[in-house]
């Protein structure tokens, strides 16, 4: 993201986590299926409410025909018809209400597929955010890391001179710095996958380089293990949805119940006739129909059956929802607890890594300590401060997880 500005004639604007979110939310291909996906719904459902209302046809027929009669003998000739007719369903016992409104719950269920969309792209992409902080963190640790071996090797150098130091001790902090430099390459291209990743997140190419105005260092609401269970339970949209889809389910359920029984329907026609040997002439009817089917090879009946079996099927996912869901947000909860405790005790462990090098470095400038407890000792302080980057993004990590599963706050 860039705006004109000195520099070149650009100025970066640093990527806050709320903007990258609300550009993810816009453009990532998975909120557009779930709105198509909400549409045909809404389509489907508009179709079965058609069955409620008048249906109006025209027709028109011409047609020819021959008929052997005894007297006068063979009749031939044209017959001509146009006219409209319309048909209203009256009373079907509730069969095309309640499919209506089976429809209606699925059109819920497609809106809170949507939001459950929405919430796995705003996951992801605050997961991208982080994990691009989290690189960028561990590229510096990996910068500070070879600026330590490179003084290290500077001063062996300087006391192998003075005939304070072995060879030794030269060629293993150049081992050192070497490896030291391998290791700032991967964490360079770390920091590009991570880049690669919010570039997926978001559905966009970000401009680069990226400057993000977030921190990993920032501390998360507190949540209850009951509050977060409670909320999920009652809000995550995949419960909701499939709640919806119970009532659907039910509803449909009823509604094959419903279609062994009549059909009352009324019906009215109007239009026009003419043949060979007759002008046109006008006719009309009104009446009502009752229908009830005797036998459709069974058709009726497996159509019930397979209804219930849905429904069977969708409380069965419902409550297998609910142990997954549950079974997220004690996880997440204990990840976040987790981390951070170890946000606190990495950063003991920093300072005393830190204190530690600090010794290690005087007793060398000494001649009192070998150079494999200098290097042992950045080695140290490194892992410590790339534990506390780990333990950062974890913290922060986990609790975008733990609002997530349970279905925002």
């Amino acid at each position: 993201l860039l705006i004109a500005g000195s520099a070149g004639g650009q100025t970066l604007v640093p990527l806050t986590l709320e903007s990258y979110i609300a550009l993810a939310k816009k453009q990532n291909p998975q909120v557009r299926i779930s709105n198509a996906a909400v549409q045909s719904s809404v389509a489907n459902q508009r179709s079965a409410l058609s069955k409620l209302l008048p249906h109006v046809d025209a027709n028109a027929q011409a047609g020819y025909s021959q008929a052997q009669r005894q007297i006068p003998g063979t009749s031939t000739g044209g017959d001509y018809s146009a006219g409209i007719s319309a048909n209203q369903l009256i009373f079907d016992f509730g069969k095309s209400w309640l499919s209506n409104s089976a429809s209606s719950k699925s059109v819920d269920a497609a809106r809170y597929d949507e939001q459950e969309a929405q919430q796995t792209v705003v996951l992801n992409a605050t997961a991208a955010y982080f994990n691009y902080l989290l690189a960028q963190m561990l590229f510096t640790v990996a910068q500070d890391a070879l600026s330590q071996y490179q003084a290290h090797l500077e001063q062996a150098k300087a006391l192998f001179e003075t005939g304070k130091q072995a060879r030794f001790t030269v060629s293993k902090a150049e081992v050192d710095v070497a490896n030291a430099t391998v290791s700032l390459i991967t964490a360079k291209n770390g920091v590009r996958l991570a880049k690669v990743q919010m570039d997926v997140a978001a559905g966009i190419t970000l401009s680069e380089p990226v400057v993000l105005a977030d921190s990993l260092d920032v501390s998360e609401k507190d949540i209850s293990m009951e509050a977060a269970l409670s909320r999920a339970l009652d809000a995550r949209p995949e419960l909701v949805a499939l709640r919806a889809r119970c009532e659907g389910a039910r509803l449909q359920l009823i509604s094959a119940k419903t279609a062994l029984l009549p059909d009352l329907n009324a019906n009215a026609s109007y239009g026009y006739r003419r043949t060979d040997v007759t002008d046109w002439n006008w006719d009309y009817n009104v009446g009502v129909t009752l229908s009830a089917s005797i036998y459709e090879g069974g058709a009726l009946v497996a159509s019930v059956r397979s209804a219930s079996a849905a429904y069977d099927q969708t409380t069965a996912q419902l409550d297998l929802q609910k142990q997954a869901v549950a079974s997220q947000v004690e996880q997440y909860y204990y990840e976040k607890a987790d981390a951070f405790e170890r946000i606190s005790a990495t950063k003991k462990l920093i300072d005393q890594a830190a204190e530690g090098l600090d010794l290690s470095q005087q007793r060398f400038a000494a001649g009192a300590a070998p150079s494999l407890e200098v290097t042992d000792a950045e080695a140290t302080l490194a892992g410590a401060k790339s534990s506390h980057a780990q333990a950062l993004f974890d913290y922060r990590t986990a609790h975008a997880k733990l609002v997530a599963a349970m279905g925002g706050l």
